[in-house]
């Protein structure tokens, strides 16, 4: 995951609400990939000691956020609104029939 390598901005922060909740990923390893249909999106490094858990964090304004991690190849969450979003590695081939928000995160619905 390439977007690793750039340097955090104040944009790569996730919000306060997924910050103060149970979640599983690294503070300093987040990065800001991109907004659909009012809901913002972070790929996060999870807490494993190897560094190879991936997560994606997906805010929306009204309602509550949600998180789906799991290994390098990748993840696929959804939330209330059925819509799919697809993390997948640098270079991988992108789910068929979806629209792209950035290099790894792709959507369904």
């Amino acid at each position: 995951y390439s977007v690793f390598q750039r340097t955090p901005t104040a944009e790569d922060t996730v919000p306060a609400a997924v910050e103060g909740g149970q979640t599983k990923i690294e503070r300093k390893e987040t990065r800001y990939i991109g907004e659909h249909d009012d809901k913002r999106l972070w790929i996060a490094r999870g807490p494993s000691m190897d560094g190879m858990e991936i997560c994606l964090v997906v805010y929306p304004d009204s309602e509550p956020w949600f998180i789906g991690c799991s290994g390098p190849n990748g993840v696929t969450v959804s939330g209330t609104d059925h819509d799919e979003y697809h993390l997948v590695p640098d270079g991988a081939t992108p789910p068929e029939d979806a629209t792209v928000i950035s290099e790894n995160v792709y959507v369904i619905g």
